[in-house]
């Protein structure tokens, strides 16, 4: 998941030319650049799980998986998309990857196992690399300016010719629980997103440090002036010191597992009390003995997923 420690989670990519600016002149997006990807020939496990395992891949011929290039505030930004190939108009989901620096870079295979499930439920599902290309462009900030590519992202995508840009979700992992929480309080009304599923998320990055140690190093390398600032860049990224500030309008899915190695389950009930506290609509579901991919439960989940999404994001 961070710097030092990593698990990953089984569960669960022509030229777009839409130039656009914000009303803020300093945030600039666009455009998209897609290719065509080919997970037998770009990625060799993926290949090999496809090959081993055609069972589990039934929806191959029904989804497609682009790499994505988006310019986001000067930055190239790397990526997939995966969407149905039937035509038609789909709601957007965005997925937001857990890790930091080259820890669980997006990739094919991360595509084909995280993102093109959610797709040939009739979704299109974008992503990218928070850190650019190959990590060339050193903007990631562990929830800073990495939070406004990601608006950027939902931004562009809503221009999509076969996106219905009225529903919009997030899907966050670990840090990406963190990121979606960010990005709500960011946009707040402005974009309406509809269903937010946090799984193992970070809503308390202090309480994440005290379980979690070398979660301190990743924030001393990635957040600008944490040592100066330590009190207020931790709070600023725990959701649940602002849970006022994310909109009505979105439905919360949180997920845990009482066994979570790196992000205690604690974190998420304290999370929904402050939920509950504001009369913000949520879920909890607390998974007993269950690790942070919760891969005990993997049915389960993907169930709870599936049926959130369809409720808040169906037409």
């Amino acid at each position: 998941m961070f710097k030092k420690s990593y698990l990953s989670l089984p569960i669960l990519i022509l030229l777009f030319t839409n130039c656009k600016q914000q009303n803020n002149a300093k945030y600039t997006h666009g455009p998209f650049t897609f290719t065509e990807c080919n997970v037998m020939d770009d990625h060799p496990p993926a290949k090999k799980m496809i090959q081993y395992h055609p069972e589990k891949f039934p929806f191959l011929d029904d989804i497609r998986i682009q790499h994505l290039d988006h310019l986001s505030n000067g930055a190239s930004m790397e990526g997939f998309m995966v969407e149905p190939k039937k035509p038609g108009k789909y709601p957007i989901i965005i997925y937001n990857k857990g890790g930091n620096h080259q820890i669980n870079t997006l990739n094919a295979g991360a595509a084909l196992l995280y993102m093109a499930p959610i797709a040939d439920a009739g979704y299109i599902v974008l992503a990218t690399n928070y850190a650019g290309p190959n990590g060339v462009v050193k903007n990631e900030e562990f929830g800073g300016a990495d939070v406004q590519h990601v608006i950027n992202l939902i931004q562009d995508a809503k221009s999509l010719p076969n996106a219905d840009s009225t529903k919009i979700g997030l899907i966050g992992i670990s840090r990406g629980g963190m990121m979606n929480y960010l990005i709500q309080k960011e946009v707040g009304d402005a974009i309406k997103i509809d269903a937010s599923v946090n799984i193992s998320a970070i809503s308390d990055l202090e309480m994440t440090i005290k379980y979690h140690p070398g979660i301190e190093d990743v924030c001393e390398d990635l957040i600008p002036n944490y040592k100066e600032h330590r009190a207020t860049s931790l709070e600023q990224r725990s959701a649940v010191f602002w849970a006022d500030q994310l909109s009505d309008h979105t439905a919360q899915l949180i997920l845990c597992g009482t066994q979570d190695k790196h992000v205690h389950y604690q974190q998420a009930i304290d999370m929904a009390k402050a939920l509950e506290k504001e009369n913000k609509p949520h879920k909890i579901v607390v998974f007993e003995g269950d690790n942070h991919g919760l891969t005990k439960h993997k049915k389960e989940v993907h169930q709870l997923i599936a049926s959130w999404l369809k409720t808040h994001l169906s037409n």
